[in-house]
């Protein structure tokens, strides 16, 4: 299932991905499974990515661009129940960029459905500017998240 709607300065994503909460929870806060999915683009590679997972904690992905350029994500996690909710605060740094980016917060919910689990995303403090290209970029962050999950379980199963 997915559903995207967008609000004033908000973006709401539901997605169903075919893989256990935990391992849904592992994707988004596993330092070697967040650059199999993570960014949300094929377009930048992750190239360095470190994560506290704790309230409180922090994280950082260091991200290669096609052209050539790099930018850095990160944040502070301000919610941490494993393995139902994270919500953390989201800035980017972007080398040369005369505006700074405003800091946004993420919360990701996860619901156990059988055996699949339910992803629901809200990312808020956007500029109007902003809501496309970051929805745009879930979208495929979810795609890729999606991918990697079913790859890791076709291995698990080929490898018993």
């Amino acid at each position: 299932m997915k559903r995207a709607t967008t609000g004033r300065n908000q973006i709401e994503i539901m997605r169903t991905i075919d893989a256990s909460i935990a391992k849904v929870f592992a994707a988004w806060t596993d330092p070697d499974l967040i650059p199999e999915w993570m960014p949300g683009t094929e377009h930048a590679e992750s190239t360095a990515t470190t994560v506290d997972s704790c309230r409180g904690g922090g994280y950082r992905c260091e991200m290669l661009l096609e052209g050539g350029g790099e930018v850095v994500m990160q944040g502070t996690n301000a919610e941490f129940e494993a393995p139902n909710r994270i919500a953390y605060t989201l800035t980017w740094e972007v080398p040369d960029e005369a505006d700074p980016v405003p800091k946004t917060k993420v919360s990701v919910d996860l619901t156990k459905r059988g055996r699949r689990t339910e992803v629901s995303l809200t990312h808020s403090r956007l500029t109007s500017e902003m809501k496309d290209s970051v929805s745009a970029g879930w979208q495929a962050a979810f795609d890729r998240l999606a991918l990697a999950l079913a790859v890791k379980r076709q291995a698990t199963a080929s490898s018993h």
